[in-house]
């Protein structure tokens, strides 16, 4: 099955209060969004629902949008990515900080 870009679909806040998510885009999580969600439109709702079965890596990628939620429509319209990871996405970010939020800009600053 083939997937649409990094966090299509998703607004600000959708990470911590569930919107669409495709599968990739979740770092490394799309066998436990297979598994856990399939068919879920708030795929990040589900994913933290199943907290305690996700890999490592998926645990560490979901985790990050706690962190930064107000990042998340900048992450999606500034850095598509097929392989997200903790990093690409934050140095992404950084990449574009003409471009982004007043509130996503302070969420990257704690990021270090």
């Amino acid at each position: 099955m083939r997937l649409k870009p990094l966090l299509l679909g998703m607004s600000a806040g959708a990470l911590l209060l569930g919107s669409t998510v495709p599968a990739r885009a979740q770092g490394g999580c799309q066998s436990e969004v297979e598994r856990f969600c399939s068919g879920e439109k708030q795929v990040l709702a589900c994913l933290k629902k199943n907290r305690t079965d996700l890999s490592p890596g998926c645990a560490t990628y979901v985790a990050l949008f706690d962190q930064i939620p107000s990042c998340l429509q900048e992450a999606r319209q500034l850095c598509p990515t097929d392989v997200p990871s903790v990093q690409s996405v934050t140095g992404c970010l950084r990449g574009h900080a003409d471009k982004l939020s007043a509130e996503c800009k302070a969420e990257i600053d704690k990021i270090r």
